[in-house]
């Protein structure tokens, strides 16, 4: 082994600064024979990871991390227009160290990316850590050159008073080295008999990975002042070469890491008790299963009761003897709390909609039984691993959820979980391109030829090649940064699902920042590892789309409609889909998924399920074989005629992972638990693991009777598909919500899209396209008005009213200060409304967009006149006088002609015409055919927004020609590779007659 440990490695944890995965720097310790490696980004993140990683190579992990101290606290002087923190770097030397460090986390603030910490806690938790000061950057440099040598003796004191001998001093050589610092940092050391040790802090792994840092300091505009192409992960030789002077310094980086000897390891995971005995548990469990299915047999009637008996209790035995009673009570704890405390839970997610029991308990409304899901997919003796129940919850209603766990298991047990969001080969291309000088155009026609669907490396790079763009040389040399850019993390975010439940506070065991004090914390492992740290992962998701239809059924339960949601027969939703009429229904939307509907043309649930099922890259081209078959247009293909039954719902395809379960149970005498085995291996295309299975594939078929050319053939054709194979009980879960909005949107329409706008009333553009896809259903819309001054859709009389929030400019305060001057009785005229009205709160601005809108039409006076009289309003407003008679003498007049530019200043407003389409004028006053005329009403560059009779649509016009919005064209257009062109744009000269 080589005397020389690397004591300062970034991981690409450190957000947009390193280009070292965990794994790399594993096997970079290894391959350069490094006994021991540190891991010291500015955070914990990838530390049980890293820990993992090093032990499966036989490298020693050791847990840094850089922390930022507040200038303040050091009492030094600095620029106040610098950001306010210094950083030193610590070093785990024991588990009481790795403790007090999470203690100091959980004490910190989180700010420009560090662990701000006080002093006084760096007194308090200082034990079992090693802190290493002097490094070009950090806390040592800052302080020599603000204040200078004399006096950086005592400041240094203040943490060699923390730390004692657990303090070391840092040497780094490279551009910015300073002697003369050097030489201060030295005589420091020797005075105060500290170890002095070299480091080299490390960011990517060769020199030529300079220009993906630059790159990533150009995405994250943030500098890293003192980084140059020494900043790589260096070995013994090129280290000595450095400190040939003080080969000593070299080697006691090993020093330091003997003196390491804490990491982290995998964790059993410990559930949260929901009763203090195991065995009330599951007695509760047992109980509260066979009571739910006895009501519903008493309730529903189910036949075969033998079989839902004998399912409950296999089901019963799996959970027991795997000891997870109690995650299965604590989901349905807050998933009943949920439904009886109005928050609407989603049918199902996943594959524990494939558990009976999940069913009984109120966890899911899929009864497998009926679907054919199969539990061990689920759950099963030989994948001994925690169930995975997913619940999407009404999206307003996710925090109370939250807030009831928090207060049944404590504030301090309960956290989200940080994800990390990656860069994909999309922005990659267009961070490369800007950083090498491509043209804007050019990085969108390249981003533009990547598949939508198929995303293996070798489809993307034939794709770029193909568009002949750029240079050879050029394009190689994007090709090769991109390669080194992708799956790097690009931000933080919280999770939106996850959740973790812990029997104590959690920053006794994992790293856990705060926010707020009463607020819940964020838990610093990603997704993949917080089961690792023994943790129980619960995902509760939000989801818009129960939102609205929570809001639908409210609306309809207040007409006491009758509705049944669970028939799933209803002959008008499956006409509705099939005519591709699913914008705002659930999974079903997209211009992709319309037009394999229409292949399809789904008559039953078991379309809908395979629907949702085939549509993801790689079984996407099979949608085409299943309509075919359904349709008899092809004759359907048997895999062998013993298992065609289970693939007749599927007309002989093998669509779900199911599936593959069931046919290696019928032909080769698998049990469902082995089956499940042989699934993951499948997907997972686990080499070895695959070799064993198709022995026992093979093995078993032949024993069955079949031949051993046919076994093989059949594992191999099963193999093919399983690589894309989805699961079922995911897919009927969600085909349920999908059927449910559909549904609802073909028998109540008015419902449907009133709850749809109000969930997407902050979105302007899916607004206008559910205004516009209303009209096609026949539902008619109401201008916003002063005299209705509500912030979301509501229905009136049979139609949709405008809310006031959607006018632009009109903020929630503005609302609330007209909806407070109206009081209970509404504006009787344009002068009450002037007097009553907060002459502090509207301003002129607001006033014109009130009157554009025709939220003022309320009051018989044309918006042409109210334009005009507009100065006069604004003087009556301010004074409470109409000194001229103006305002209450404007006459009055039922029915206005508006002109086409009073039109377009409404659409400015709401993003839609919504008082008349300026086509219909045309109609009207000059009977041409409008089945040809469109208006123009945005442009930016070749990308056009037009409105044509029936359609608001986003198209693209290929000249550079400046066109006149608002007005109205004759038009054609273009399909090409699913992208709509408009061609010709002729100005109709009848726009004079109405403007």
């Amino acid at each position: 082994m080589q005397e020389f440990v690397n004591l300062k490695v970034h991981s690409i944890y450190s957000i947009l600064e390193s280009t070292l995965k965990i794994d790399r720097i594993a096997e970079l310790a290894s391959e350069c024979q490094q006994k021991a490696v540190c891991l010291t980004d500015s955070n914990l993140h990838g530390s049980l990871e890293f820990c993992i990683k090093c032990i499966e190579l036989g490298v020693k992990p050791i847990i840094g991390c850089k922390l930022a101290i507040d200038y303040k606290d050091i009492l030094v002087p600095h620029n106040k227009n610098r950001k306010g923190n210094i950083i030193i770097t610590v070093l785990v030397r024991s588990e009481l160290g790795y403790k007090n460090l999470l203690k100091l986390i959980n004490h910190s603030d989180w700010k420009n990316n560090y662990y701000v910490i006080g002093i006084k806690d760096l007194y308090k938790f200082s034990d079992g850590l090693i802190c290493l000061i002097g490094g070009i950057g950090g806390l040592a440099w800052h302080i020599y050159n603000m204040i200078g040598p004399e006096k950086t003796n005592d400041k240094f004191n203040i943490i060699k008073d923390i730390f004692g001998n657990n303090l070391c001093i840092e040497l780094e050589r490279n551009m910015f080295t300073n002697p003369a610092y050097e030489e201060f940092l030295t005589k420091y050391a020797k005075k105060n008999k500290l170890i002095i040790v070299a480091i080299n802090e490390t960011y990517f792994e060769s020199p030529e990975d300079i220009n993906v840092i630059e790159i990533l300091q150009s995405i994250s505009k943030r500098k890293l002042t003192y980084i140059s192409e020494n900043n790589y992960f260096n070995d013994y030789k090129s280290m000595i070469s450095r400190f040939s002077d003080i080969v000593e310094a070299v080697k006691n980086t090993v020093v330091i890491s003997n003196m390491c000897n804490f990491y982290l390891k995998k964790k059993r995971i410990y559930l949260p008790t929901f009763f203090k005995n195991k065995r009330s548990e599951d007695k509760v469990l047992y109980l509260k299963s066979i009571e739910t299915l006895e009501y519903m047999f008493y309730l529903v009637g189910k036949i075969c009761k033998e079989i839902y008996y004998e399912r409950i209790l296999k089901e019963l035995m799996i959970i027991i003897a795997t000891n997870y009673s109690g995650y299965f009570l604590i989901v349905s704890d807050f998933t009943l709390w949920s439904k009886n405390n109005n928050v609407y839970v989603g049918p199902g997610r996943g594959s524990a909609s494939g558990s009976l029991i999940a069913y009984c308990l109120g966890i899911t409304n899929i009864d497998p039984m009926v679907h054919g899901l199969i539990f061990e997919r689920f759950l099963n003796a030989n994948r001994i691993s925690l169930p995975d129940i997913d619940i999407d919850f009404c999206q307003n209603g996710r925090e109370r959820v939250i807030r009831y766990i928090q207060l049944k298991y404590g504030i301090r047990n309960i956290g989200q979980i940080i994800t990390f969001g990656s860069l994909q080969i999309r922005a990659a291309i267009k961070d490369v391109g800007r950083y090498l000088s491509i043209p804007y155009d050019t990085l969108n026609l390249l981003c533009k030829s990547i598949p939508m669907f198929d995303l293996e490396a070798a489809s993307i790079l034939d794709a770029l090649d193909k568009t002949q763009l750029i240079s050879r040389f050029l394009f190689e040399k994007i090709i090769n940064i991109i390669i080194k850019l992708i799956g790097l993390y690009r931000h933080v975010s919280t999770h939106a699902a996850g959740l973790v439940i812990c029997n104590v506070p959690l920053e006794s065991n994992v790293p856990v920042v705060w926010e707020k004090e009463n607020e819940i914390g964020i838990v610093q492992h990603s997704m993949n590892w917080v089961e690792s740290a023994g943790l129980p992962k619960f995902d509760l998701l939000g989801l818009k789309t129960l939102t609205a239809v929570d809001e639908m059924l409210e609306n309809i339960i207040i007409n006491r409609i009758h509705i049944d949601l669970e028939c799933y027969t209803d002959r008008k939703s499956f006409e509705l889909i099939c005519r591709g009429k699913v914008l705002g229904t659930f999974q079903f939307e997209g211009k992709g998924m319309t037009k394999h509907i229409k292949h399809i043309k789904p008559s039953s649930m078991v379309d809908l399920t395979a629907l949702i099922a085939l549509y993801r890259p790689g079984p996407i081209k099979h949608i085409k074989l299943y309509a075919d078959a359904k349709w008899n247009r092809i004759k359907r293909t048997s895999l062998h005629q013993a298992v065609d039954y289970i693939l007749d719902e599927t007309y002989g395809i093998v669509i779900y992972q199911e599936q593959v379960m069931l046919i290696a149970q019928k032909l080769a005498g698998y049990s469902l638990s082995e089956a499940d085995i042989l699934r993951r291996a499948m997907a997972k295309k686990d080499k070895r693991e695959m070799s064993v299975q198709s022995e026992r594939f093979i093995k078993g078929a032949v024993m069955n009777g079949l031949n051993y050319d046919l076994a093989n053939e059949i594992f191999v054709t099963l193999s093919r598909f399983a690589d894309y194979g989805f699961n079922k009980s995911h897919a009927v879960a969600y085909s349920s919500l999908a059927y449910i909005t559909s549904y609802l949107k073909s028998n109540f329409p008015l419902e449907f899209y009133v709850s749809n706008m109000n969930v997407e009333i902050i979105d302007p553009d899916r607004v206008s396209a559910l205004y516009y896809d209303a009209l096609s259903m026949g539902v008619s819309f109401v201008l916003p008005s002063i005299r209705l001054p509500t912030k979301s859709f509501i229905i009136g009389n049979n139609r949709i009213h405008f809310p006031l929030s959607v006018i632009k400019g009109l903020g929630d305060s503005i609302i609330d200060s007209i909806v407070k001057s109206m009081g209970n009785n509404k504006f009787k005229s344009l002068f009450d409304l002037c007097l009553r009205l907060d002459k502090e709160v509207i301003t002129k601005k607001i006033l014109e967009s009130l009157i554009l809108s025709g939220a003022l039409d309320c009051f018989n006076i044309p918006r042409k006149q109210l334009v005009l009289l507009l100065k006069d309003i604004m003087i009556c407003l301010k004074t409470k006088q109409d000194y001229n008679n103006h305002v209450k003498d404007c006459p009055m007049k039922d029915i206005e002609d508006l002109s086409l530019p009073l039109l377009y200043q409404e659409y400015l407003i709401l993003n839609c015409y919504v008082s008349r389409c300026p086509i219909s004028l045309i109609k009207q006053r000059n009977k041409l055919n409008t089945k040809n005329l469109c208006v123009v009403v945005n442009q930016k560059g070749s990308s056009l927004t037009i409105v044509t009779a029936k359609k608001k649509l986003d198209v693209i016009y290929k000249t550079s020609k400046r066109l006149k919005l608002g007005k109205i064209y004759e038009y054609s257009l273009e399909k090409t590779e699913g992208r709509i062109y408009c061609h010709n744009l002729v100005l109709l000269k009848e726009n004079s007659d109405i403007s």
